[in-house]
C-alpha cells in the first residue's frame, strides 16, 4: 500500500496555518466569552461543579478513545484511496469504546461527584450518556484534519458558536444552572458531531466498509499514540482531576477559570501541529518535511506566539476579574501568573507531539509525556495539601516546562535538526519571504 496524495488544491503549510491559526483565534474569543459568561451566571461554587462535568467528560473521552482517531487521521492522510474504509473501520472501533466509556462513566458519577450538589451528579450522567456520538465526531473531524484543513476548521467552529447560543437561550429561558449549561454543552457537541458527518460524507466519497485488514494497523497506532496521550492528558488535566476531590467548589471555579486563560494562546499554537501532522504523515520523503521549513515555522512560530500571548492575557487578568467576573474569582489572577510559565509552552509541546506522530513516532511522545506525568503526580501530591490551588498551579507549570524540553530534545534527535539550524532556517526563509529581493530558485520547494 502506498502513501496518497494530497488534493492539489489544499493550501500551501503557511496558508493553511494562517487559516487554523484564525478560526482558532475566533473559536477562542467565542469560547471564552462563553465561559466568562457561564461563570458569571453560575457562581463560583457551581462554576467549579460544571468544571468537574467538563473535565471528567472530556477525560474519559480522551482516554478510553484509546488514540484510534489520530490514527483514523495518520492512515486518511497516508493511504488516500482507502480513505473511506479507514473512517468507516475507525468509526466502528471508537463507537464500541464510546458505550464503555459512557457505561462507565454513568454509574461511576456519584463517587465522581461526591460532594458536589445532586444536580451535578445528573448534570455528569447526561454527558456520559452521550460518550459514543462524542466519540464518533471525533473520528469524522480527524479524517476532515487528514483531507481538507478547511473544512476541518468550520467544524471546529460549529461547538463554541452553537454552545454560545444555546448559553444565551437557557439564560433568557432562566436555567442558567449547571444542569442548563450541561445541556447547552451537550446540543453543541451534537450539532458538530452531525456537522463533521455531513462534511465528511462530501470530502471523502462513498460509506466504505468495514475492512478487518485495517483493523490491526489502526490498533496499533492508535494504541501507540494512546501511550503518549494519557500521560498529556494527565498532566494536562490531573490537577483539576484531583483538586475536584479536594477543596471546594468555590476554589475549584477560581481554578478552573485560571486554567482556562492562561490557555487562550492554545488553539493558535496548536495550528503548527494540526495541518503539519497529515503533511507529514504523507510525505514520500519524510526528510523533506524538514528542508522545506515546516518543522521551523512549527516550533519556532509556536513558541513565540504562546510566550508572546501568554504575557498579554496577563496583563489584562485583573481588569478582567474586576469587570467582567467579579469579587468571588479574586484568586483568578495569582493563579494566572502561577500557570503562565508553563502555559506558555503548552501550545508548543502539542505540537512536538503532532510532528513526532507524523513521523509514527508516538512511542518517543510516550517517553517525554511519561517522564512529565511522574513530575506532575508527585508535584501534585506534595504541593497541594500545603499551599492548596496555588500548589496544582505551580505543579502544572513546572511538569509543562519539564515536557517542553524533554520534547524538543526528541524532536531535535529525530529529525537532525538543532535549535541553532531552525533559528538560521527561520532567519533565511524571512530574509527569502520578498520576492523582489531573493527570486524562488527553480530547485527550492514552496510550503
Amino acid at each position: 500500500m502506498s502513501p496518497g496524495r494530497h488534493h492539489a488544491g489544499q493550501p500551501t503549510y503557511l496558508r493553511a496555518v494562517r487559516q487554523t491559526a484564525g478560526t482558532g483565534i475566533v473559536r477562542a474569543a467565542v469560547g471564552t466569552i462563553t465561559g466568562l459568561c457561564a461563570a458569571r451566571f453560575l457562581g463560583s461554587a457551581d462554576r467549579g461543579t460544571f468544571a468537574a462535568v467538563v473535565v471528567y467528560t472530556m477525560s474519559t473521552a480522551a482516554l478510553l478513545e484509546c488514540g484510534i482517531t489520530t490514527s483514523v487521521c495518520f492512515y486518511t492522510a497516508r493511504l488516500r484511496d482507502q480513505a473511506a474504509d479507514i473512517v468507516r473501520t475507525g468509526a466502528w472501533l471508537i463507537f464500541f469504546c464510546g458505550v464503555l466509556a459512557g457505561t462507565v462513566g454513568y454509574f461511576a458519577a456519584p463517587l465522581i461527584m461526591h460532594g458536589h450538589p445532586e444536580e451535578g451528579v445528573t448534570a455528569l450522567r447526561l454527558a456520559f450518556a452521550v460518550e459514543p456520538l462524542i466519540f464518533l465526531g471525533g473520528v469524522w473531524a480527524s479524517s476532515l484534519q487528514a483531507t481538507d484543513v478547511r473544512a476541518w476548521n468550520l467544524t471546529s467552529l460549529v461547538q463554541p458558536v452553537c454552545y454560545a447560543i444555546a448559553v444565551a437561550l437557557v439564560a433568557v429561558l432562566g436555567q442558567a444552572h449547571i444542569l442548563g449549561m450541561t445541556l447547552a454543552l451537550i446540543s453543541s457537541i451534537l450539532v458538530q458531531c452531525v456537522a463533521g458527518w455531513l462534511l465528511r460524507r462530501n470530502r471523502i466519497p462513498g460509506d466504505g466498509r468495514f475492512n478487518r485488514r485495517l483493523v490491526a494497523p489502526t490498533m496499533r497506532y492508535g494504541l501507540v499514540n494512546w501511550t503518549s496521550r494519557v500521560p498529556y492528558l494527565f498532566n494536562a488535566r490531573l490537577d483539576q482531576l484531583i483538586l475536584t476531590l479536594m477543596v471546594p467548589p468555590a476554589a475549584l471555579g477560581n481554578y478552573a477559570v485560571a486554567v482556562s486563560l492562561s490557555l487562550l494562546p492554545q488553539p493558535v499554537t496548536a495550528a503548527f501541529g494540526t495541518v503539519a501532522m497529515p503533511r507529514i504523515a504523507a510525505a514520500r520523503d519524510r526528510k523533506s518535511v524538514v528542508g522545506q521549513g515546516v518543522l521551523t515555522t512549527a516550533l519556532l512560530g509556536s513558541m513565540s506566539i504562546g510566550v508572546v500571548a501568554s504575557l498579554a492575557v496577563c496583563g489584562i487578568t485583573s481588569l478582567l476579574v474586576e469587570t467582567v467576573l467579579g469579587p468571588s474569582f479574586d484568586n483568578v489572577a495569582p493563579l494566572l501568573f502561577a500557570l503562565a510559565p508553563g502555559a506558555a509552552v503548552y501550545g508548543t509541546n502539542k505540537v512536538m507531539g503532532d510532528i513526532l506522530r507524523g513521523f509514527d513516532r508516538s512511542s518517543s511522545v510516550a517517553r517525554a509525556e511519561g517522564i512529565a506525568l511522574v513530575l506532575t503526580i508527585s508535584l501534585n501530591v506534595l504541593l497541594p495539601p500545603i499551599m492548596g490551588v496555588m500548589g496544582a498551579a505551580v505543579a502544572s507549570s513546572v511538569a509543562y516546562g519539564v515536557a517542553f524540553l524533554l520534547l524538543l530534545q526528541t524532536v531535535v534527535r529525530q529529525t537532525n535538526a538543532r535549535p541553532a539550524a531552525l533559528a538560521g532556517r527561520l532567519r533565511a526563509r524571512v530574509r527569502s519571504a520578498n520576492p523582489r529581493t531573493a527570486p524562488m530558485r527553480a530547485d527550492q520547494t514552496p510550503n
